[in-house]
């Protein structure tokens, strides 16, 4: 059975009149310039896919060395077709799905003793036995075409979390101590072009491992297909650069294809430990992962990838994503947000032209600890001007803006607690507990954030043009929303004994949220206003 992903149609895309189709890699490339972009259900595939993408135009371009190389590039507006077909042929065995000694991202695994299982394992959303909650995908019943396990297999060297795993045969001990792959659960932050050429090459960062380029990158460096043999066992080693990591094989994997009815279908494959970071390698030293953003665990220097947070929005940790290491935040930024900024600005480009805005795709999963069940997904975009990414002052003004955000909700919280505190215990008091409940029964602080999402996007496009403006439109609508959410919350108070609790509440939050917005107004009172207390 072949299925050679050079040139059988796997990867869906739409074109930049809007059709969408599938094309293989060959296809692909020769085209990126006329596609819009990738598209796909799954943004874990989504963000797979473009970094598979991303290492093989890194071997096809055999660089971009340095940033003029990279800007010949760019003015090519589209792959050497040459270049293109050459790479491709020389390499077009290592690209076979389903065939050959070494089948793409796979080692040949059944033939060692080792029993197949379900093929829905692969997709981290799909159901399967150990993943019955069914959060995103109900299909009872998983059976892949070859372009579907094709895509699943790429997203699961990504993003498959670790713990418990059926052991190598002849090695017990590889059933436990299996890792996550290095970005499972780490935000993805992507840049985005006007097509798929342009998105792959914004995400290029400069690449010549004989200087060491990027940090981390040796001679010798190379993605999977074209290492010369595939995993005997479940190993601990250092990544040799940038192409190693972005193809990590953090899975052995191998498809079982059954044909029935004349079609190939995989349902079963086998899947077992794959490569390990080893000990006391970090992603931020290496500096060689290019789509991560960092932030500072403790006073040592200790940083690690930024995870997406359930329970917060986006934008809300967009500092996180945006702060460069040159700032005094405790964050760093992308290195491939890095690259772009300092190519534009040796450009003497005017960065206050709001035109020049960089769109981002941000993906990332969170799992249920301890276990490796995916608690959610999200792929969502946000639109920076790149002025931020340069401007130590822009970005102070990023994060007073979202700490005014903050600290509005914190006092939208405790208001509605404080008002819940008119419900009385059984001994007539105040029932703290009960009131609390009560609180969050009537506090819909995703409402809150929801509410702003539309305007901090909108200040982040006017902040390099006029801070000042953007600041107080900011600050205006932090305080439109969150006295409309109050509002809103308070209408169950109208009535009885919750009347002056209201009327309490309502003192309360005003005090807090003037205090939220406008700090360097208020003076801490020896006293607080009438009303007010520690809630």
């Amino acid at each position: 059975m072949s299925f050679n992903l050079v040139e059988n149609s796997w990867i869906k895309v739409r074109g930049l009149d809007g059709g969408s189709s599938e094309l293989g890699l060959r296809g692909l490339l020769l085209r990126a310039h006329e596609i819009e972009g990738l598209v796909d259900d799954s943004p874990l595939c989504w963000a797979a896919e473009l970094r598979l993408l991303v290492a093989l135009a890194h071997r096809v371009m055999n660089g971009p060395k340095d940033d003029s190389d990279w800007e010949k590039a760019w003015q090519t507006v589209r792959f050497d077709a040459s270049a293109v077909d050459a790479y491709l042929a020389r390499w077009r065995e290592r690209f076979e799905l389903l065939d050959g000694p070494l089948p793409f991202y796979q080692t040949r695994l059944v033939a060692t003793g080792a029993e197949p299982n379900e093929a829905a394992k692969l997709g981290l959303e799909l159901p399967s036995t150990g993943n019955g909650a069914l959060l995103f995908n109900h299909r009872l019943e998983v059976s892949f075409s070859p372009a579907e396990a094709a895509r699943q297999l790429i997203a699961h060297q990504v993003f498959s979390f670790g713990g418990l795993m059926t052991p190598w045969p002849g090695h017990p001990e590889t059933k436990s101590g299996n890792a996550d792959a290095p970005m499972a659960r780490a935000a993805h932050v992507f840049l985005r072009g006007r097509n798929l050429f342009e998105t792959i090459l914004l995400n290029m960062v400069c690449y010549d491992p004989d200087f060491d380029k990027p940090h981390g990158t040796a001679a010798g460096d190379c993605p999977a297909w074209e290492r010369p043999t595939g995993m005997t066992a479940r190993q601990r080693r250092t990544p040799t650069g940038l192409l190693d990591l972005l193809t990590w094989q953090s899975r052995a994997i191998e498809l079982v294809p059954e044909q029935v009815d004349g079609k190939v279908h995989i349902s079963r494959a086998v899947i077992l430990g794959g490569d390990c970071l080893a000990p006391g390698y970090s992603l931020y030293q290496s500096d060689t992962e290019p789509f991560a953003a960092y932030r500072k665990l403790n006073k040592d220097d200790t940083y690690v990838p930024i995870a997406l947070d359930p329970d917060r929005v986006v934008w809300r940790q967009g500092l996180a994503l945006l702060a460069s290491g040159a700032s005094k935040l405790p964050f760093r930024h992308p290195s491939v947000l890095e690259a772009r900024a300092q190519r534009i600005k040796s450009s003497d480009i005017d960065l206050s032209d709001l035109s020049l805005v960089a769109p981002l795709d941000i993906i990332g999963t969170a799992s249920e600890a301890p276990n490796s069940k995916v608690k959610m997904w999200r792929h969502e975009q946000l639109f920076l001007p790149m002025a931020l990414l340069l401007d130590r002052d822009l970005l102070e003004d990023v994060h007073i803006a979202l700490d005014k955000a903050e600290k509005a909700g914190r006092a939208l919280s405790s208001s509605y607690t404080w008002g819940a505190l008119a419900h009385k215990g059984p001994d007539g008091k105040p029932d703290e507990r009960d009131a609390k409940r009560l609180a969050s029964a009537y506090a819909c602080p995703e409402t809150y954030w929801a509410s702003l999402d539309l305007a901090f996007r909108q200040f982040l496009l006017a902040l390099p043009a006029n801070s000042s403006e953007a600041g107080a439109a900011w600050e205006q609508a932090v305080h439109d929303v969150a006295c409309r959410s109050f509002e809103r919350s308070m209408t169950s108070f109208d009535q009885g004994q919750y009347l002056v609790a209201k009327a309490q509440a309502e003192s309360n939050f005003r005090w807090k949220l003037f205090a939220a917005i406008h700090p360097e107004r208020v003076s801490v009172p020896k006293t607080k206003p009438k009303g007010s207390r520690n809630v």
